[in-house]
């Protein structure tokens, strides 16, 4: 059945992609045995149908990935040699199996990103390093984690395309509620919750700072875009959530390069978008 599947996947998926699902699933079922090998029979399955779905997640992305370069012949010839590269093929098994041990479709979905955003990077590069290092963030952190980084990549990092002059503070305010909406009700983190992200290199956390919020929303606006964000944070419903936010926790937050690759692709999957890291 599993040979099935990845077969009618590879063949939907069709070129550089289809061929390296294929060849990861060869590889994959090695890696499942050789880890779960001492486990019960049902556990195995349930691993090998979870690291199954990953992979149908990897291989709509490699293919997004394939069609958006379809002309870069060297991008190609690079997916299709990818596992010769032990540095991707250790970043590949790692999340292979991290997602067998999870259900969660939006872990897999963040693991299949980071996976094949790799095929973009240099094996020495800062990104491909941070890579490696949120492939094991993302399996032992919760969901309502994940989303906290998110919203915390949208406060600090994440910026709409067009900045000043080219877009109005009223457009930006826009922009910022839209990507805050799919974190409703936007939540805090509790102590425990907040030391665990530390301990996974996701953040750091300083009891004793503050900082002002308006201030670094409005960053690319100064002065002028003041008033624009001071009533979005104290008016608007989703504004005075983030504010909240804000205030009890966020304010301490200093994101990592792994918090902010994490946080950066759970936004892009649950606003539809697509930021390029540059790290």
């Amino acid at each position: 059945m599993e040979s099935l599947t990845i077969a009618v996947v590879s063949s939907a998926i069709g070129g550089v992609a289809g061929k390296l699902t294929e060849k990861a699933w060869d590889s994959g079922k090695r890696w499942l045995t050789s880890y779960f090998k001492d486990h019960h029979p049902k556990a195995i399955k349930k691993a090998e149908q979870n690291a199954l779905h990953f992979l149908m997640e990897l291989a709509e992305r490699v293919k997004q990935l394939e069609e958006e370069m379809k002309n870069d012949e060297a991008l190609k010839q690079k997916i299709t040699s990818a596992l010769e590269d032990p540095d991707f093929s250790s970043l590949l098994k790692d999340a292979l199996i991290a997602s067998s041990k999870t259900e969660a479709g939006d872990k897999h979905k963040i693991l299949a990103r980071l996976v094949s955003e790799r095929l973009r990077q240099q094996s020495d590069s800062l990104a491909a390093l941070t890579a490696s290092l949120s492939c094991r963030a993302v399996e032992l952190m919760t969901i309502k984690q994940l989303r906290f980084l998110a919203v915390a990549a949208v406060v600090f990092f994440v910026r709409p395309p067009q900045l000043p002059p080219t877009i109005s503070v009223g457009k930006y305010v826009d922009w910022l509620a839209h990507s805050l909406s799919p974190f409703l009700p936007i939540e805090s983190l509790h102590m425990q919750e907040l030391l665990h992200l530390e301990a996974l290199s996701c953040l750091r956390y300083e009891f004793y700072i503050e900082r002002d919020l308006k201030q670094i929303l409005s960053g690319p606006f100064q002065p002028g875009g003041y008033w624009e964000i001071d009533r979005f944070i104290h008016e608007d419903p989703i504004g005075k959530q983030l504010f909240r936010v804000w205030k009890e926790v966020l304010q301490h937050v200093h994101l990592t390069t792994v918090g902010v690759m994490v946080g950066v692709y759970v936004h892009d999957e649950l606003t539809g978008t697509r930021t390029r890291m540059t790290c």
